[in-house]
């Protein structure tokens, strides 16, 4: 039986690995033609792929003829720019996969916009096509705007299967070092005034109480280049979530590693999560304002590109992380030690290990019934 084959393209080496693994665990033949800064993520997990550029597909139509389909997720917006993928597919009789990630509309400018979201009424009406979300904030956005409901293609780290596997063995003995991340994160450690604060603060629990004392440290100073064994190691990890979506997150979680993160009250009161609207971090607020959407009305009463304190309480809810079984929400300073000191991770890893293999399967179901 001939494979199909599916191109996935897009500016996101994260949403390309975890869709790579699950669509080669289904049969279907798999090529990355990465456009992504980060490409070289891509290496380690032996992937075979090709670097281009925007402007590749302009002059190679032809190279796309032997695909059937194209799977894009970030930037979505290059489905209609540069390169007219939706014009393609229909001209050539091939599919389109659109799994959202990131908000549909980012880095889309006032002119294409209109565009773009007549191009996701174009993919959601037409069956040869699939308009999807690989996150709960995508979908909700998507619906906000759109008043489509996409289909739910949730990000799970299959990347990762090896690590997955391992991580039920509890006979090792786990880092004494709480970690801080996500990897990029160098300052974030709210309510605390820094990282010498936090730790002072847990010797005194530790001395106050009898116990072996714990400390913490962000994942940069302790691995400045680390391999995902190197994360397992440790006991818990504190994530100040900068993003509403974010792969290296996901990654944290779906390796069943105790995560705690701030409440969403702390997220607005020390706006931790900076990247969560259009504007400032991927346009100006002048040039979204000049967008135009098709809807009459907006969904929901809160809007998701708002500095409001409700907007943006409202919207923080579908952060990938709050929406888990076993995450740890803290919500202060000694709300935050008590719990280091007092929760039975071992216990809270094993719920984790039963959480991620149901979602798992159940993203490998999903696929599956999208029946390609």
């Amino acid at each position: 039986m001939v494979r199909k084959k599916i191109l996935i393209t897009d500016f996101h080496a994260g949403c390309q690995m975890w869709q790579y693994f699950v669509l080669q665990q289904i049969g279907f033949d798999v090529t990355i033609y990465s456009l992504s800064g980060h490409h070289h993520l891509l290496k380690q997990f032996k992937i075979n792929y090709k670097v281009i550029s925007a402007n590749y597909y302009k002059n190679n139509k032809n190279d796309l003829l032997q695909y059937d389909y194209f799977l894009i997720s970030f930037w979505p917006s290059h489905v209609i720019y540069p390169f007219n993928f939706y014009k393609f597919s229909e001209e050539n009789n091939k599919s389109i996969i659109l799994n959202c990630g990131h908000r549909f509309n980012i880095h889309t400018s006032p002119e294409k916009h209109i565009e773009m979201i007549k191009t996701l009424y174009l993919l959601h009406k037409n069956n040869k096509h699939v308009l999807a979300v690989m996150s709960e904030y995508d979908y909700h956005y998507i619906y906000h705007y759109t008043g489509i409901k996409p289909i739910k293609l949730l990000c799970f780290s299959h990347h990762l299967n090896e690590y997955l596997s391992c991580t039920s063995i509890f006979a090792q003995q786990y880092s004494n070092t709480i970690l801080i991340g996500p990897a990029h994160n160098k300052h974030c450690i709210v309510p605390f005034n820094n990282i010498y604060d936090f730790n002072k603060k847990l010797l005194e629990y530790s001395k106050k109480n009898n116990i072996g004392n714990i400390d913490v440290n962000y994942i940069k100073n302790i691995y400045p280049h680390y391999n995902y064994n190197d994360l397992m190691k440790h006991k818990a990890c504190i994530v100040y979530p900068y993003s509403v979506f974010s792969i290296s997150t996901i990654e944290l979680y779906n390796l069943n590693i105790p995560i705690f993160v701030p409440s969403i009250e702390l997220l607005v009161k020390y706006n931790i999560c900076y990247d969560r609207s259009v504007f400032p971090v991927c346009s100006s607020r002048k040039k979204y304002d000049l967008c135009k959407y098709t809807i009459k009305q907006f969904k929901y009463k809160y809007s998701p590109n708002s500095y409001k304190e409700d907007d943006v309480e409202y919207w923080l809810q579908y952060i990938y992380l709050y929406q888990k079984k076993y995450i740890i929400i803290f919500n202060s300073e000694s709300d935050l030690i008590n719990k280091i000191y007092s929760l039975n991770f071992n216990k809270i890893r094993e719920n984790m290990i039963i959480e991620n293999n149901e979602e798992k399967l159940k993203s490998i179901t999903d696929w599956k019934n999208l029946n390609l």
